[in-house]
């Protein structure tokens, strides 16, 4: 958990406590957000309300698409910046955590020899996100990367549900 807090912490705080930030991808609930923004009354970038209106019809509206493409770009953003620091926190990763890398490695190398080096470097990294980062993005209370409660659902603000079509 330390390594983790180290990694990620400021990052992640960060992006948890800016109430401003809007990295909504999903394009119901952009929809949604622009018509409460304007408070119901159509504008050129705001959608007329509709009731019971499908995600599908809603990302046909250009100004849900200009949204969600600069959400798009956050997220990418986003992720280039908590990557990077995990790339550059790399020699800090626990020695338990390699150990397991390293075994993850050995025992794939030997049950599939063909296998390529890229594809056990993928492998690998695939283990390492899925079980030792990722939950981390998803709970960062319980790793003690951000303090109290917050402002907003860190779940959604660190995770997409969905993928971003641009």
């Amino acid at each position: 958990m330390s390594y983790i807090r180290f990694a990620l912490g400021s990052q992640i705080s960060r992006l948890v406590e800016n109430e401003s930030l809007d990295m909504d991808i999903e394009p119901l609930r952009v929809y949604r957000q622009a018509v409460a923004r304007s408070g119901g009354a159509a504008g050129p970038s705001s959608p007329s309300p509709v009731q019971n209106i499908s995600s599908e019809l809603a990302a046909t509206h250009s100004g849900v698409q200009a949204s969600i493409a600069q959400h798009a770009v956050l997220v990418m953003q986003t992720a280039d910046v908590i990557l990077s620091s995990i790339l550059d926190s790399v020699g800090s990763v626990p020695y338990e955590i390699r150990w397991v890398c390293k075994q993850v490695k050995v025992l794939v190398r030997r049950q599939f020899p063909p296998a390529t080096d890229d594809a056990l470097a993928s492998l690998i990294g695939e283990f390492f996100f899925a079980r030792y980062v990722n939950p981390a993005l998803v709970t960062p209370q319980a790793y003690g990367l951000i303090q109290g409660v917050p402002r907003q659902n860190p779940r959604r603000t660190l995770t997409t549900r969905r993928n971003i079509h641009t």
